[in-house]
């Protein structure tokens, strides 16, 4: 990953990465993502997200705000950084050119999400998870 991008993956999720103190960030040995699949509530939506390998994951809309965004599915490859066990950074470009960074804290079963869209608007959210696989 180059200097820049770990630039923007760090300042816009700088704000979940706020609930952990710098001393916690250690290099052990990757969770396992792998065959993860969980399902979460957000701004009018229900999202499975399926971890598809260690870096791509697969997010499908099972609830909408309106009836034409039920089952939009995309599959993406990421950029990934291990915080700590159980505490993972995602982080992806969409088709549209939004940029997402998730961070799931498999711990406690949050996912804090952090989006920048294309005309520069930045928005935050923090969902609790249910795990199905």
């Amino acid at each position: 990953m180059n200097q820049s991008r770990r630039t923007v993956i760090a300042g816009a999720a700088g704000a979940a990465l706020a609930a952990i103190s710098v001393g916690e960030i250690s290099a052990q040995a990757p969770t396992n993502l792998a065959g993860r699949k969980i399902v979460y509530e957000v701004a009018g939506y229900r999202i499975q997200m399926e971890f598809i390998s260690e870096v791509q994951i697969r997010w499908t809309y099972l609830a909408a705000p309106t009836a034409t965004e039920i089952g939009k599915t995309s599959t993406e490859t990421c950029d990934r950084m291990d915080l700590r066990a159980d505490l993972v950074l995602m982080a992806w470009t969409e088709s549209d050119k939004t940029h997402v960074f998730d961070v799931f804290d498999f711990v406690n079963n949050i996912v804090f999400g952090n989006f920048v869209w294309p005309d520069g608007k930045r928005a935050r959210s923090q969902a609790s998870f249910v795990r199905e696989a």
